[in-house]
């Protein structure tokens, strides 16, 4: 049985319906062999009748988007440099209360035909950061995620979704880099 990656496609008006009905969403990236891509993952949650034993108690709806993934590391020079990391990274976040945080604002945004693409940005830091690791052994791994809404194939729309601070662990929303 041979698995197939399913291509993203622009928004249809039943995912657009699945986004603003959803109760929980979340975000993911994982490297293929051919082309990475993204899912972006809604949760819809029903009143479970107990006489049928397989009544469902959520259904969910995915959409396979674009993904990037984008590494910040220091040079010697202790300038920033920008490197992909699309290929090696595993990345993840969600949401179990989209009406309160952004998610409400992209389903508002969206229509019909847009596209959807995840920015991942590994070591997104800055320099208040990094001099207050100077010195240390586990430093402090801000990582982001941002989503680009695009209209006829150019960019309408940029919001971040999340920004993540912890030490390079499984908490860590962008795993498979380091600095």
């Amino acid at each position: 049985m041979s698995s197939t990656i399913a291509e993203p496609a622009p928004l249809t008006k039943l995912d657009i319906k699945a986004m603003r009905q959803a109760h929980s969403v979340s975000f993911s990236h994982k490297p293929v062999t051919d082309e990475p891509r993204g899912k972006i993952r809604m949760t819809r949650k029903f009143r479970r009748d107990e006489s049928d034993p397989y009544g469902d108690a959520e259904r969910e709806c995915k959409l396979t988007v674009d993904s990037h993934v984008r590494a910040y590391s220091l040079n010697q020079d202790h300038c920033s440099t920008n490197v992909s990391a699309t290929a090696t990274c595993h990345c993840f976040w969600s949401s179990v209360m989209p009406t309160y945080d952004c998610w409400s604002a992209v389903c508002a945004l969206v229509r019909e035909g847009d596209e959807l693409v995840l920015q991942w940005n590994a070591d997104s830091t800055n320099d208040y950061m990094r001099r207050a690791q100077r010195g240390q052994h586990n430093l402090v791994h801000v990582d982001s995620l941002r989503l680009q809404i695009y209209r006829k194939r150019q960019p309408i729309y940029t919001l971040i979704l999340d920004e993540s601070y912890c030490e390079d662990n499984s908490a860590r929303m962008i795993r498979g880099y380091s600095l």
